[in-house]
């Protein structure tokens, strides 16, 4: 495939990750020096840094959106290292977060359950299973990550998901939660054969994506984080019905993040032209005080202009989340791993 065509030839179109049709049309291409900037554009140094950790995909990375099931991949379907990200995120400060979909799954534990999460990151899911009384155990492929888990008392090993554990968890896991981890996996296949190797008999598998109908793709916006290197794959509602049940999990329901204004709001004025005018090259990653000044000043017409559309378009929050069911019969159907 050529470096920037108009549309991909049958030939030339990768098999999509999720339901591996192979009628996929091009969308666009995107260089790493191009989303490097759109990351950090102030900051040069972290710019050649994370450009050298991400040599192996040199020549960028197309967009392709498969016909048959929505989904939206890069190609090539390369994942940065556990060393890109390391450095990605302790530029971007990001810290253990709250997310809204910990006490929806809570909900559904009991004592007798025992939770297995990929991506455990520093163990806030973990954590609030051992408060519960509920057993886990977590796996994360930064060493850091699962050392932080061990310091808090939690139980976690590093493991990539596509590899087994570095323990043994000595028994098979009713529940397995992945939040916002396949959207960034070049295998998004090895998630599910991951929590399969783990299930036990009829297990709940959550996991949770950003969301198809988030204000920024309903209002087709660029949302730099939201695309490769970072994100590889955009989940739809069919894509992740067609993953699921080629590796043996019956996808049960979908369940959306309610609908933060807050953050509506903060993506409609990132795309003003008064705002890019105001803040130059200082965008919504960069948290300056004249930014967040100039950005909360445009947040009542923001208001107004997106009151009249949200309902309609029907915007949901940050994220979803599937829950499946796995099924033996279907495993086996499938010829998924039983």
């Amino acid at each position: 495939m050529s470096a920037s065509p108009t549309r991909a030839t049958l030939r030339d179109v990768p098999a999509c990750p999720a339901c591996h049709a192979v009628h996929s049309i091009f969308d666009r291409h995107l260089t790493i020096e191009s989303q490097h900037l759109a990351y950090f554009p102030d900051d040069a140094l972290i710019r050649r840094e994370l450009t050298q950790a991400l040599v192996s995909v040199s020549s960028g990375y197309d967009l392709m959106t498969c016909t048959s099931c929505g989904l939206v991949f890069a190609a090539p379907m390369v994942a940065p290292t556990s060393s890109w990200y390391q450095l990605a995120y302790r530029a971007w400060h990001v810290e253990p977060e709250e997310r809204w979909e910990y006490p929806v799954v809570l909900r559904e534990l009991t004592t007798r359950d025992f939770v297995y999460e990929i991506g455990c990151g520093q163990g806030a899911f973990l954590a609030h299973c051992k408060s519960e009384g509920v057993a886990a155990f977590g796996i994360d492929f930064s060493s850091h990550a699962v050392e932080t888990c061990q310091r808090r008392g939690l139980s976690a090993a590093t493991s990539a998901v596509g590899m087994r554990a570095s323990v043994d968890i000595g028994r098979q896991a009713s529940t397995i939660a992945a939040y916002h981890v396949l959207e960034h996996l070049d295998r998004p296949d090895d998630l599910f054969m991951a929590a399969a190797e783990v299930a036990a008999e009829g297990a709940t598998l959550w996991v949770s994506v950003p969301n198809v109908s988030r204000v920024g793709r309903v209002l087709d916006v660029i949302e730099p984080l939201d695309e490769p290197p970072h994100h590889l794959t955009k989940w739809t509602h069919p894509a992740l019905e067609a993953i699921g049940r080629r590796n043996g999990w019956i996808l049960e329901s979908v369940l959306d993040e309610p609908f933060s204004w807050r953050a509506a709001l903060y993506v409609v004025v990132s795309q003003w032209r008064s705002y890019q005018r105001l803040c130059g090259s200082r965008g919504p990653l960069t948290r300056s005080r004249w930014e967040r000044i100039v950005r909360i000043s445009l947040y009542p017409f923001a208001f107004l202009w997106l009151s009249r559309r949200r309902v309609r378009a029907g915007m949901r929050g940050f994220s979803m989340m599937a829950r499946y069911r796995r099924d033996r019969e279907l495993a086996q159907k499938s010829g998924a791993r039983v």
